[in-house]
């Protein structure tokens, strides 16, 4: 419960208490009058959270080619399905977008240390994508900028 708690609930709970807050977002432009609407034209909150290629449905190379870690997968897999229901939800009405982004197997302490990649390479990798022209919005990409399917 406890990876649950963290991977899925905790990000879901900080995205509903920063918009509580009007910390993040802004009202959507059929909201606004024509001044602001030009004003705040493109302008919206990215929330980036961190997901797992090994929760995927779709790929094909890593995540159905192993077993294991079920709380650690399902965590992350409610997490994508929560990360999809706030672009439905928030992208037309508060003006926030949602991407998901898989860090890699990254050596740190929740690896013992056995990644393949240490943590400089994943964080750049990690805003090289959020940086790019990529559309973000309700995708799911890996450090390296490829896109992973759901």
């Amino acid at each position: 419960m406890a990876a649950f708690q963290t991977n899925a609930v905790g990000p879901f709970l900080v995205v509903q208490q920063l918009l509580a807050a009007g910390l993040i977002g802004s009202p959507s432009a059929e909201n606004l009058d024509t001044s602001v609407q030009q004003q705040q034209e493109g302008c919206s909150t990215l929330i980036a959270n961190i997901s797992s290629i090994v929760a995927s449905h779709g790929d094909q190379e890593v995540s159905s080619k192993m077993g294991g870690g079920y709380a650690y997968r399902a965590s992350k897999a409610a997490l994508n399905i929560i990360n999809k229901a706030l672009c439905n939800d928030l992208t037309a009405s508060h003006r926030v977008e949602s991407v998901l982004l898989h860090p890699g197997y990254v050596r740190t302490d929740l690896t013992g240390g056995l990644g393949v990649i240490d943590v400089k390479e994943s964080t750049d990798g990690l805003f090289a994508v959020l940086s790019s022209e990529k559309p973000l919005n309700n995708k799911f990409y890996s450090y390296t900028g490829d896109e992973i399917p759901w």
